[in-house]
Parts: C-alpha cells; sequence; structure tokens
C-alpha cells in the first residue's frame, strides 16, 4: 500500500489555511475548457457542504468565448469572493494548455483570498474510498474539499491500494501454427557486427 503523491505537501499546504477552511469560504473547482466537459464546482462554508454545481458553456462556441461564460458564470452563481479557492493542480505538459487558462480564469473569478492546489492523485484516493462516489465535474470538486476537511480534522492519510499488473498479451497463431512472432538472430559470442563501408569512400 502506498500513500497518495503528493500528500505530504499537500498536507503542510493545507495545514498553512487551517482557520480559514474552519472558519471561512472554500470554493472547490475542477477546471475545463466546455468543451468535451463542465467545470465541476463544490462550496464549503465553515468546513460544511453547502452545494455544488456543473458550469457548462455554448456548444460550438470559440475556446475565447467559453472562457467568458464561465467567469461570467463564476458570478452570477455567487462563487466570486472566496476566502480559499482550491484547485486542481496542473503542471506542465500532463494537460492541453487550453486547460491551464481555464484554471486561470476560474482562480482569477473566483478567489478573493488563497489558492490552494491539490495534487490529482490525493482527491482521487477519497472519490475512491467513497462508496457513494460517481464520476462526475460536480463530484470531482467535492472529493477535492473532502480530501482538504480530512487534512483539518486530523483523520488517517488515505492509502491507496497498488495497481494490479496489467495481463501479457496473448500471441495469436497463424493458419499454419507459427505464432508469427519473429525472433532475433543472435551472434554467436565474440562475433563483432562490421559497419556498412560508404560508398565512394577511399578503400
Amino acid at each position: 500500500m502506498t500513500l497518495p503523491r503528493g500528500l505530504t505537501q499537500f498536507e503542510r499546504q493545507v495545514t498553512a489555511v487551517r482557520d480559514v477552511v474552519e472558519s471561512g469560504r472554500m470554493v472547490c473547482i475542477d477546471p475545463a475548457t466546455g468543451a468535451t466537459s463542465g467545470v465541476g464546482w463544490a462550496e464549503y462554508v465553515d468546513g460544511v457542504y453547502m452545494r455544488g454545481g456543473q458550469i457548462l458553456t455554448p456548444k460550438g462556441a470559440c475556446l475565447a468565448v467559453r472562457l467568458r461564460w464561465i467567469a461570467a458564470k463564476c458570478s452570477v452563481l455567487g462563487l466570486t469572493g472566496a476566502d480559499l479557492c482550491v484547485v486542481e493542480r496542473l503542471r506542465g505538459r500532463m494537460v492541453h494548455n487550453s486547460l491551464h487558462w481555464s484554471a486561470g480564469v476560474l482562480v482569477t473569478a473566483v478567489a478573493k483570498g488563497p489558492i490552494l492546489e491539490i495534487p490529482i492523485p490525493v482527491w482521487k484516493a477519497v472519490a475512491e474510498a467513497d462508496p457513494a462516489y460517481a464520476k462526475g465535474d460536480e463530484a470531482d470538486a467535492r472529493a477535492m474539499g473532502e480530501a482538504v476537511l480530512r487534512v483539518v480534522r486530523g483523520l488517517p492519510a488515505l492509502h491507496r491500494a497498488p495497481k494490479v499488473p496489467r495481463r501479457g498479451r496473448a500471441v495469436r497463431e497463424r493458419a499454419d501454427g507459427s505464432s508469427g512472432v519473429r525472433v532475433p538472430k543472435h551472434r554467436a559470442p565474440g562475433m563483432v557486427r562490421k559497419k556498412p563501408g560508404r560508398r565512394g569512400g577511399r578503400k
């Protein structure tokens, strides 16, 4: 059994904003551009879950329009001015650039106070341990909030079961009975493979 990657660092970051979590308004965001999925969000007040939802964007709209729509919806839903904004930690090439832009738009629209980034394996460990969890944008955002609350309340760190190794791919037989697998020809010990000479080179 192994701890979710990034848990120790995340625990230190949560401890630094413990007071805000316990006596403030925390909004958790599962960022998206709206192209294939919506933005998931969950709101907590004084450490208690209050509401959650999903922000959908107009179909067929370009990225700039979708991002403006997301920012405007945050205002309409009353998500702005949060004392703490929790957002999925995204780095480098792990996601498309447009998702980085979406995360930037969201934290700008939502956060009044600190921004807390949560590693993906940490909130997924919480989701996997919840029998009532069903994959969805809002559910993912709520799992982020529950992960923060576990640290604040001093609950035991969640463990993730090791991944079961994949079974080897079966070799299909050919009609003639051979497996069709190319077997490399092994060179005898001591034999050195000669490099091919260049055409037109000196003798």
